[in-house]
């Protein structure tokens, strides 16, 4: 898999939340991952105008995890479900909206600060900033990933989606850094967790994703 040096401007609009591929939800899914995947970006105005992915410049993402835009993002995508009638965030039913959103949380603390440190490295600090990966930085945090997917294996051993045999907010916030940890040098860290493996796939085989990964990877 190939990532553009060149990071792309990508109009993240809530329009296109209801004017997806694949019908109501599925566009939904697909204005979810668009503003996701931007959360490390450059703020906007009006029409959200955010550099793509986890490419952003490299000020904002050396803020480091605990940067304020990561969870941003996740209240616009909430926004954006809400705006579109989704299911995705569960709210029908208490039970499952608060599994929904564990699993949003255990995304946001573990998986997501991993994954921006090893992005950072892999891809940042030598395509934007040229400078050389940190290697020590890397194996630290793909320890940390490490910790987080054998959670997850765990938990598909016994549900199909991390929140319940029904796909959610909380499987697609993945797919932006799963993405990028496809395209890393840290890819085969997820052939001893099978289960992941099979989920991401899963996902990232939707029409909508491949959709917005495209998206994300042109220049």
């Amino acid at each position: 898999m190939q990532l553009s040096v060149q990071p792309p401007l990508l109009t993240c609009a809530v329009d296109l939340g209801i004017h997806g591929d694949g019908g109501e939800s599925e566009g939904v899914r697909a204005g979810e991952i668009h503003l996701r995947g931007a959360g490390a970006g450059v703020p906007g105005r009006g029409r959200r105008r955010v550099r793509a992915g986890a490419r952003p410049p490299p000020r904002r993402r050396a803020q480091g995890p605990r940067a304020s835009r990561p969870h941003q993002s996740r209240a616009i995508s909430r926004y954006v479900l809400r705006k579109g009638a989704s299911d995705l965030l569960r709210e029908n039913s208490l039970a499952e909206s608060a599994t929904v959103d564990a699993w949003l949380e255990a995304e946001s603390h573990n998986f997501d600060r991993a994954m921006s440190a090893i992005t950072f490295q892999c891809f940042v600090v030598p395509m934007f900033m040229g400078g050389t990966t940190d290697h020590k930085i890397v194996e630290e945090n793909l320890e940390k990933l490490k910790a987080a997917l054998g959670v997850y294996e765990e938990r598909l051993t016994r549900f199909k989606y991390l929140a319940g045999d029904f796909i959610s907010l909380a499987d697609l916030s993945h797919c932006p850094m799963a993405h990028y940890l496809l395209a890393s040098p840290c890819a085969s860290v997820l052939d001893a967790y099978p289960r992941v493996k099979d989920w991401v796939d899963g996902m990232m085989d939707r029409p909508s994703v491949k959709k917005v990964m495209e998206l994300m990877d042109a220049s």
